[in-house]
């Protein structure tokens, strides 16, 4: 989209304060009123001057508008520019317009329509980004180990003494719980401090930033995710119920230990953040900006992300995949990973909720 000089169409300098632009707000108003004006394109001209108006006025709209004006004045200046700088901007600009321009239940159904949020924003060279995200993991589920021998030392029993018996998961749940608050605390911070290298904006990289549209999208998004697992799952309970409580048991069992507190906390913020900031906020920003593109990144970083639970049966694996290629979806369409991890986060909780009100079928 073209983006609108707005302080030309005030007749204002870029350095105009708020009373100076509500003036020139004004001057323009007596002159170019539909009411009082017989020029044929006064309706334009002052949908325009109302527009420029809304958004110079609010503080948080102008400064977002500013940030995109500079780099618009980059690409003019420069217009030799590569066609990724080009499709950045217009990107941005895409973004801006349905934040803060368009009407509330326009900017919901700009979920599904119009061109792309998301502008990868990382400074990390692709080649380096995957070995960086798998030392990241590694590293992570180091501090885990660690974490666990702590809380084994404390409690004065062996690192996973139950492991073979049949009190196993109820015995090593303590551990358990430390090892994977470890990993994910781990991976939260690595990656939080990876996304600042190579000249990167670390809340720009992450696309920690309010969505394209507004917050409004997220309980959209949220609806669209348990429609489409809520079919699945039914799909599965009637081809084969006891692959669907196999999933599910080892979880529902976790949270019935005395570590309870501790998982639902794992899974209801802690999965949610760290897979989130490291596949879909790290990884994914600087795969965007190679020839794979958006679908081909959200494919790979889905397909790294699924793999996480390959101890799930091969339904859970196409649900967890499903999930995965949904939330890569709304994270381009939003350009948000904040709206992925509350989507994410919403429907962890509700199945870890699910498992402690419900009493799965017994083992066949």
């Amino acid at each position: 989209m073209e983006l609108k000089d707005y302080y030309k169409i005030l007749g204002v300098k870029r350095s105009a304060s708020r009373s100076e632009i509500k003036h020139a707000y004004r001057m323009f108003a007596m002159r170019h009123h539909p009411d009082v004006s017989n020029d044929a394109g006064s309706d334009a001209k002052f949908k325009d001057a109302v527009e420029a108006y809304e958004v110079l006025t609010s503080s948080r709209r102008r400064a977002a508008y500013d940030e995109l004006r500079t780099a618009a004045d980059v690409f003019e200046a420069t217009p030799s520019r590569n066609r990724e700088f080009q499709d950045n901007a217009t990107s941005q600009a895409e973004a801006f317009r349905r934040e803060f321009l368009l009407p509330g239940k326009e900017r919901i159904f700009s979920l599904f329509g119009g061109p792309p949020a998301y502008v990868p924003r990382s400074g990390w060279p692709a080649w380096a980004a995957l070995p960086a995200a798998v030392a990241i993991f590694v590293l992570a589920a180091l501090i885990g180990v660690l974490a666990a021998w702590a809380y084994a030392s404390y409690a004065g029993a062996a690192l996973l003494d139950a492991a073979g018996t049949d009190a196993a998961p109820q015995r090593m749940a303590p551990q358990i719980a430390a090892w994977i608050t470890g990993l994910q605390v781990g991976i939260i911070l690595l990656t939080l401090l990876a996304a600042g290298m190579f000249s990167s904006n670390r809340k720009e990289a992450l696309a920690l930033r309010a969505p394209a549209g507004g917050w409004g999208v997220v309980p959209v998004a949220v609806i669209l995710i348990f429609v489409g697992t809520g079919l699945w799952t039914t799909f599965m309970v009637f081809w084969d119920p006891t692959m669907f409580t196999q999933d599910l048991r080892p979880f529902q069992q976790m949270l019935q230990g005395d570590a309870m507190w501790v998982f639902l906390a794992v899974i209801c913020v802690g999965a949610p953040l760290s897979e989130e900031l490291l596949f879909r906020g790290f990884l994914f920003s600087a795969l965007a900006k190679t020839k794979l593109g958006l679908v081909g990144t959200a494919l790979i970083t889905t397909l790294l992300w699924t793999s996480l639970h390959m101890g799930y049966s091969v339904y859970g694996l196409v649900e967890v995949l499903g999930i995965g290629l949904f939330l890569s979806w709304i994270l381009v369409r939003t350009g948000s990973l904040w709206v992925t991890i509350l989507c994410h986060g919403i429907y962890n909780t509700v199945v870890a909720v699910g498992l402690l009100v419900l009493t799965l079928p017994a083992a066949g």
